[in-house]
């Protein structure tokens, strides 16, 4: 069965956050019950604490099977500058990246187009049809330009 985890958001009388977060047992069936267990362990909550929830996150935790490559260090990384939506540039960083990637001079290969492993990944935060945002909830239009962290 799998694990959830409610993660609550608290603030005080001063201003001053907090969190708290439980995980469920094995016996939860599917996330529909974990749902309706963080429901009536937020009112329980309310209910105890003097502090006023904000907002709770449930989440499912689901195990990968995957093995690091031999190369693989998280020692080193990979910052991709990218322009979002508002033709400013942010940075995306990922850890340990595979160095197939990577020119001799240790730039993301973009010429005659970018590997299949970074374009596969941008595409998820590509603005319009990506699903997912980075830098404070944006996507990005253009890459810019990858380098291998030092």
């Amino acid at each position: 069965m799998p694990s959830y985890t409610a993660r609550f958001e608290l603030i005080d009388d001063f201003n001053r956050r907090g969190s708290k977060t439980f995980s469920t047992l094995a016996s939860v069936a599917d996330y529909a019950a974990a749902a309706a267990a963080a429901a009536a362990l937020q009112v329980d909550l309310a209910v105890l604490t003097g502090m006023r929830i904000l907002a709770y996150t449930l989440s499912e935790r689901i195990i990968v099977v995957d093995a690091a490559t031999a190369d693989a260090s998280r020692d080193e990384g990979l910052t991709m500058t990218l322009r979002k939506d508002d033709n400013y540039n942010d940075d995306l960083k990922i850890p340990a990246p595979i160095l197939s990637i990577f020119d001799a001079n240790g730039f993301v290969i973009t010429e005659p187009a970018l590997p299949a492993a970074v374009s596969d990944f941008l595409a998820n935060f590509e603005s319009g049809s990506g699903v997912w945002t980075f830098s404070d909830g944006e996507q990005y239009t253009e890459f810019v330009q990858g380098r291998l962290d030092e």
